[in-house]
């Protein structure tokens, strides 16, 4: 006689197959608003990647470099899960300290170019990428 017991993988398999195909999006999100009449993706745009006339100011490429030794961990993490919930509560929470990295980049200036004397003139004080605070604010992360 063959007794089956379930030590547990079954759930294990359940909480894989709810990983399968979710994603986390973290940074200025579809739908964030404009700024004097421009989409405050294309501000994020041109400060990430610079223009001619603006300096680049990576923020959502100096956030990740900047924590990629917490990606390990959530490796490890990830080989715990065993549910739906499990899944979405992972993936939430490192949604969430994404959102906060990139956040915490804006008006560093050991982490950013500095502003031109000029524009420290016009805005009246020195805190790259922080003019109206509107970008800061957009900041955001979804997981589908």
């Amino acid at each position: 006689m063959v007794i089956d017991k379930d030590l547990g993988w079954g759930k294990i398999c359940e909480g894989y197959r709810a990983l399968n195909r979710k994603t986390i999006k973290a940074g200025v999100l579809q739908g964030a608003g404009s700024y004097k009449k421009v989409s405050i993706s294309q501000v994020a745009t041109w400060n990430e990647y610079g223009t001619s006339r603006i300096p680049s100011r990576p923020f959502i490429a100096i956030a990740t470099d900047e924590n990629k030794g917490w990606q390990s961990e959530v490796k490890k993490q990830v080989g715990r899960i065993n549910s739906s919930a499990d899944v979405n509560g992972a993936l939430n929470t490192i949604g969430k300290q994404m959102k906060e990295d990139i956040k915490s980049v804006f008006g560093d200036r050991s982490k950013l170019r500095p502003n031109a004397p000029s524009t420290i003139a016009k805005k009246g004080f020195d805190a790259p990428l922080i003019d109206t605070g509107k970008l800061q604010e957009v900041i955001d992360y979804e997981v589908k």
